[in-house]
Order: structure tokens, then sequence, then C-alpha cells
């Protein structure tokens, strides 16, 4: 099978990119080729949720009701077996 026009024009500006990189360093390809990119910040984790806090309207779910879910849960498993094993392995993933 013969590659296509968009194959060989892939790979001519893969090879330019490869160039660029060799001579220039990561930082001219990169910003060449995502110009919008948003540069790098100090920002900690702890200021990300900080600030998501601030901006989301999130309640916080407390452990009681964690529990209360994981028992109603369970017991919609019933008695049977097979059921109860898929439904404790559930429980367990979420909590």
């Amino acid at each position: 099978m013969r590659p296509g026009r968009r194959f060989c024009a892939g790979r001519r500006k893969t090879a330019i990119i490869y160039q660029r990189l060799l001579t220039d360093g990561w930082d001219l390809p990169l910003s060449e080729s995502r110009p919008q990119s948003v540069s790098a910040s100090n920002a900690t984790v702890g200021d990300f949720l900080v600030e998501l806090k601030a901006k989301a309207d999130l309640k916080p779910k407390g452990a009681r009701r964690i529990q209360e879910w994981n028992k109603t849960f369970l017991a919609t498993a019933g008695n049977d077996p097979v059921k109860l094993c898929a439904a404790k392995i559930s429980v367990d993933s979420f909590a």
C-alpha cells in the first residue's frame, strides 16, 4: 500500500520539527506548535485547592454519610453471596 499525501506531509512536518528540536532545543518548537499554551507558574497543589474551594460549589461529605451509604448499598445485596461479594467490591472501591 502506498502512503497517501497526508502521510507524506506529516512525515515532512515531523522531520522539520525534529531538526529544529536538535538545533534550537525544546523551547522554540513548543512555542511555535502551541502558541496558546499557558506558561508554567509557581502555584502549588495547596493554592489550587484553595482556589477550587473558593470557586466551586461543593458540599463536604462526612464520613458518617458515606458509612450510611455503604450499609444501605450492602443491604440491597440481600443474602445472595454473589451479589454480596460484588457489593463489597463496589463499596471498597469507592471508600
